[in-house]
């Protein structure tokens, strides 16, 4: 950045969901290009920092990569607070991911309250073959709340971009300024804060 040229304004955006949807892979594709099929489990939360650009603005983005298992869901509100976005990643071959949305959602909407972003992404869309969420259900869904979602692909990189370009976009548009970071406790590496185990693929 130019001596005088003004910073980009910070944006916290929140991945949540289920845990093996695909969270980490996906942020994984945005920041470094890279899959990896034995993806293992996030242990409470981690953030990487993501500059897009729409048109000659940039925006700066604090990605929250957050556990989905269920002994981590109380630290939840501890990353909701002051996000602009929250992006509930669901499996498209897991009907159990797709009918915990709303719980997502009541407990962001909660702590981050009904300003923030809230969008789905339809992780695995590699996957077709095992699909059991299809598009129209998701259409339907999507008219009855009026939320958006975006189908992706971890593997492929199918919608990421996407998804991202729209959340940049719609940030510019309606925060401009983006909001004070106080970041939790959390390493800023998407390889550091890891569970041994194995989770099996989180494409």
């Amino acid at each position: 950045m130019l001596l005088g040229e003004k910073a980009p304004p910070i944006y916290r955006v929140v991945t949540i969901g289920d845990a093996s949807v695909g969270k980490t892979s996906i942020i994984n594709k945005l920041v470094h290009n890279e899959f990896n099929k034995n993806e293992q489990t996030t242990v409470g939360a981690m953030f990487v920092m993501h500059l897009s650009q729409v048109g000659g603005d940039h925006v700066e983005m604090q990605i929250w990569d957050t556990a989905g298992q269920e002994k981590f869901r109380a630290l939840g509100p501890i990353y909701y607070r002051n996000a602009n976005v929250g992006i509930i990643v669901i499996d498209i071959t897991s009907i159990r991911s797709f009918e915990h949305v709303e719980e997502w959602i009541i407990n962001f909407r909660r702590i981050a309250g009904n300003d923030a972003l809230l969008i789905v992404a339809a992780n695995k869309a590699d996957m077709a073959s095992e699909r059991q969420v299809s598009d129209d259900m998701l259409n339907q869904w999507s008219e009855k709340t009026g939320m958006k979602w975006f189908l992706t692909s971890a593997l492929d990189g199918t919608g990421i971009h996407e998804m991202f370009n729209y959340i940049a976009d719609h940030l510019l548009r309606n925060s401009p300024h983006g909001v004070p970071i106080s970041t939790p406790a959390a390493r800023p590496n998407p390889s550091s804060n890891k569970n041994s185990e194995n989770s099996g693929c989180a494409c």
